[in-house]
């Protein structure tokens, strides 16, 4: 089984695919909770980040923020 964490910036989407060994270790999660952090306080108007299996389930909730522009 492999797993995906997909984060989505504005239309654009990256992806980290993890193997069962690799989620077995943590890292899978660990990669899924650095990019959330990462997206509470980015400058990105929308950054959403996923965490699913390789059957589309969602491994853990997906978290999304909607960031306004301060500059306005």
């Amino acid at each position: 089984m492999l797993y995906y964490v997909i984060e989505m910036q504005d239309g654009t989407a990256l992806v980290a695919s993890f193997n069962r060994t690799q989620y077995e270790a943590g890292a899978a999660v660990s990669d899924f909770y650095t990019k959330c952090a990462y997206a509470a306080i980015s400058q990105v108007h929308r950054h959403t980040v996923m965490f699913v299996d390789d059957m589309g389930n969602h491994v853990l909730p997906p978290v999304s923020f909607k960031h306004e522009n301060q500059n306005t």
